[in-house]
């Protein structure tokens, strides 16, 4: 999370593990607990959390989010995507403000928050890709969300599923999504699918839709420009 904090989770289908979410204060060698314990179902991969930072509407201030990726093994569990407000600084005397968003049968594994390129440097923006699994579909499946920040009320609104022209090079996902990354150098989008193929897409255009207010716009220019260029290795 930073230079004194890291975040761990652990799901209760590991040996002695506990759907729990943990922070390690590195500086002092020692776990925090948070006062409101989260009993959720985090995912077991590497790719199960993603730290965004988020600016106000109100350009006063900014927040750290952290996303997490939370994944139905058991009966007793649920798909979702928990939001965690990483403001104040973690201590164990405060509890931490989070909010969970029910997937239902898509099966969340990983995200990639997304940038853009201004002035010849990527900055980050309030949107971000959600890949995973459609138990109903049978398929992969990547999903464009938001997250809105206004006078401290902080939510996820789901945007679209992204959709690819099949082509002679790219028949679609048949497998989950593990892995989203964005390049630093040409923002294109590498995605990993657990059916063995890593896909290159040309970089999200939304440069010219950030300060307007119409979603549908920004998922057009999704749509056109996610699906320009796409390569399997």
């Amino acid at each position: 999370i930073n230079d004194n904090y890291l975040v761990l989770t652990s799901n209760s289908i590991l040996p002695k593990g506990e759907d729990i979410l943990v922070f390690y204060d590195i500086k002092m060698e020692t776990i925090i607990y948070p006062k409101n314990e989260m009993k959720y179902s985090f995912s077991i991969g590497i790719n199960g959390l993603a730290l965004m930072k988020i600016e106000n509407e109100n350009k006063d201030k900014d927040k750290d989010i952290l996303l997490c990726a939370c994944t139905k093994y058991i009966s007793s569990q649920k798909n979702g995507i928990l939001l965690i407000e990483m403001n104040p600084i973690i201590n164990d005397s405060k509890e931490i403000n989070c909010h969970f968003y029910d997937t239902n049968e898509i099966e969340i594994n990983c995200f990639c928050p997304i940038k853009i390129k201004k002035k010849n440097q990527f900055i980050k923006t309030n949107y971000f890709l959600v890949g995973g699994f459609d138990i109903a579909k049978r398929k992969g499946i990547i999903r464009l969300y938001k997250i809105i920040y206004i006078n401290d009320d902080i939510k996820i609104k789901y945007l679209q599923d992204i959709s690819f022209d099949n082509t002679n090079k790219f028949e679609g996902f048949n497998g989950s999504i593990k892995c989203i990354i964005q390049s630093k150098i040409n923002g294109k989008i590498l995605v990993n699918c657990s059916d063995g193929n890593v896909s290159l897409f040309s970089r999200p255009n939304i440069d010219y839709y950030l300060n307007d207010d119409n979603d549908n716009q920004i998922i057009e220019m999704m749509k056109k420009y996610i699906a320009l260029e796409v390569h399997q290795f």
